[in-house]
C-alpha cells in the first residue's frame, strides 16, 4: 500500500506535456536574468575610474615622426656655425682635412685657365712700303671707304699697285678666297697657333692652299681688291694672328719709316 502511495507521489507518473512548457520557459527566463546580470556586472566593470576612453587614449604613446624636431634643427645649426667659426680661426687645419669628393667624381674648377706663352716665328717684310693705317684695336679710327669710326684688325703698308709680296715666315698655305671685305686673301699658317694674314691683293696669286712657303716666297701682288678700303691709296692689309687673335704686326715685324 505504502509503495503504490510513493509511486504515485514522487513521479513515477509520466509528466504531462504542459507542465515541461512551463519548465521551459522557466529555464530561459533564469538564463535570461543571468545573461543581464553578466552585462550588468560588466557595464560597471568599464565605468570604474581610470578606464574610460579618454584615459585609454591618453596612455597611448604619441607616434615618432620621420624629421628632426625644432630643438634639434636648432643644436644642427649652432653646431655647423661653431664648425664655420673654427675653420676661420684655424684655416690650416680645414686645408688638411680630407677631400669630400670621391675618387672618380669630376669637380669643375672655378679658375681661369692660363693661355700658354706664344711662341712668334722670325718675321720679315712682306712688302716694302711704309705703313699707312697702323693697328687698332683698343680704339676705333676714321675710315674714308666708310665714313665711320671702325677699329683696324692689321696695319696697311704702302705699295703701289703689283708690287711683289712675299711670306713674312715659313708655313702652310691655310686659305685662299676673296672675301667680300678686304678683296683677294690669303693666310699662312705659321704652326703653335700663329698665322698671317696678307689681303687687298691681285687677282693672279703664286700660290694654293695647302701649299708649303718659306719666307720670302712669293704670294701674290698688292691690288686693289678690298672693298672696305677702296677710298686708301694702294697697299697691303697685312695681319698677325695668335690663337686666332688679331695681334699688332709692327711688334713682330719691322717696317720702313
Amino acid at each position: 500500500m505504502q509503495n503504490k502511495f510513493f509511486n504515485r507521489k514522487v513521479g513515477k507518473k509520466p509528466i504531462s506535456g504542459g507542465k515541461a512548457i512551463y519548465m521551459v520557459i522557466l529555464l530561459l527566463l533564469l538564463a535570461a536574468c543571468a545573461s543581464t546580470a553578466v552585462v550588468s556586472w560588466l557595464s560597471s566593470s568599464s565605468n570604474t575610474p581610470g578606464t574610460d576612453q579618454s584615459n585609454m587614449e591618453s596612455k597611448i604613446p604619441p607616434i615618432e615622426t620621420l624629421g628632426p624636431d625644432e630643438n634639434d634643427l636648432k643644436e644642427s645649426s649652432n653646431t655647423l656655425l661653431k664648425n664655420q667659426e673654427e675653420d676661420n680661426k684655424n684655416p690650416e687645419k680645414k686645408a688638411n682635412q680630407a677631400p669630400t669628393t670621391k675618387p672618380n667624381e669630376k669637380t669643375v674648377s672655378t679658375e681661369p685657365k692660363k693661355l700658354e706663352k706664344t711662341i712668334y716665328p722670325v718675321f720679315q717684310c712682306p712688302v716694302v712700303g711704309t705703313v699707312l693705317e697702323a693697328f687698332s684695336m683698343d680704339k676705333p679710327v676714321f675710315s674714308k671707304t666708310l665714313q665711320e669710326w671702325r677699329t683696324h684688325s692689321g696695319i696697311d703698308i704702302s705699295a703701289e699697285i703689283g708690287t711683289a709680296v712675299s711670306a713674312a715666315a715659313a708655313g702652310e698655305v691655310e686659305y685662299v678666297k676673296n672675301d667680300p671685305r678686304y678683296g683677294v686673301t690669303v693666310i699662312v699658317d705659321h704652326g703653335n697657333n700663329v698665322k698671317t694674314v696678307y689681303a687687298n691683293l691681285a687677282s693672279e696669286l703664286s700660290v694654293v692652299e695647302k701649299q708649303k712657303v718659306k719666307a720670302g716666297d712669293s704670294i701674290g701682288s698688292v691690288g686693289d681688291t678690298a672693298a672696305f678700303e677702296s677710298a686708301e691709296d694702294p697697299h697691303l692689309h697685312f695681319e698677325v694672328l695668335a690663337n686666332n687673335i688679331p695681334v699688332d704686326p709692327s711688334q713682330r715685324v719691322s717696317f720702313q719709316d
